[in-house]
């Protein structure tokens, strides 16, 4: 099963916490915005290469007193494509994280939801690979290192979970 099946099991489950719905049925997730939307490529050895497709959705669930909770669904693709082969090696991670609920102030206003990847740093290690760190808008920090022979993604994701995407 892909993890989109699997969030939706999830979130079919009925998982409450507190009372309420850990994800509520009702939480339509936007397309992703282009500014919160990362990819990338490299070169590896043996004419394969690899792509990354990094994105976050937003959506939102608005209670009876109007306030708001903002869920982030933040997925990261590593590919690897090879000449020789037809069929390219896709890995996969994703998770759903909400933020702390926003009720409405004085003036009746609620905060946007954060929507931009900010880029943190880029460089060389002194391993001599190419690292790109970056952190999506649900605060999820990615690490991207690459070099001829290896492509790897640390993720740690706003929960505390980490999942480590690589292809040799």
């Amino acid at each position: 099963m892909s993890l989109v099946g699997w969030a939706i099991v999830a979130i079919l489950a009925g998982i409450k916490v507190g009372g309420e719905p850990f994800v509520p049925r009702n939480v339509i997730f936007s397309k992703p915005a282009e500014s919160s939307t990362v990819t990338g490529e490299g070169a590896l050895d043996a004419d394969c290469g690899w792509e990354v497709l990094i994105t976050t959705e937003i959506g939102e669930s608005v209670d009876a007193r109007e306030c708001v909770r903002y869920y982030y669904r933040t997925a990261i693709v590593l590919t690897k494509r090879c000449v020789a082969d037809e069929k390219p090696v896709t890995i996969r991670s994703m998770r759903i994280t909400p933020s702390a609920r926003f009720c409405p102030d004085a003036k009746g206003k609620v905060p946007s939801a954060r929507i931009e990847t900010k880029p943190i740093s880029s460089g060389l290690t002194p391993a001599g690979k190419q690292q790109e760190i970056i952190e999506q808008p649900d605060g999820t920090k990615l690490t991207i290192l690459s070099d001829a022979t290896s492509v790897s993604v640390r993720v740690v994701y706003t929960d505390g979970t980490t999942d480590v995407l690589g292809h040799p």
